[in-house]
């Protein structure tokens, strides 16, 4: 058992007991998303803000690692509120808009 352990740790894999393999609703609940968006996140998004979200493919359906996809939460871009939203005074005085012009109604010449 512990030379299974030596060969796996060297060539990078997690034992079994170690690894928590999640499903797409596992994920989808994790994340707080729909099923639909995590296979949107793991078709698309490889651009430098949105990286796509690691899965494996096991015979038909996907399979996810927890500690990929918490690795994959933290490495996303954190939002900051860079501009602050301007906010207008009720009292404040305003310009008044011109007062609507009423269309006048034109008959018909025949």
């Amino acid at each position: 058992m512990q030379r299974e352990t030596q060969t796996t740790k060297a060539q990078g894999i997690m034992p079994a007991a170690t690894t928590h393999i999640l499903t797409v609703d596992q994920v989808a609940a994790r994340l707080q998303i729909t099923k639909g968006a995590v296979y949107e996140l793991t078709r698309f998004r490889q651009d430098a803000n949105m990286p796509r979200l690691p899965a494996r493919k096991v015979g038909r359906s996907l399979r996810f690692i927890a500690a990929e996809i918490d690795q994959w939460v933290l490495s996303l871009p954190q939002h900051t509120h860079s501009q602050k939203r301007q906010y207008i005074k009720k009292d404040a005085p305003t310009a008044q808009p011109a007062a609507p012009v009423k269309a006048t109604q034109r008959r018909r010449v025949a």
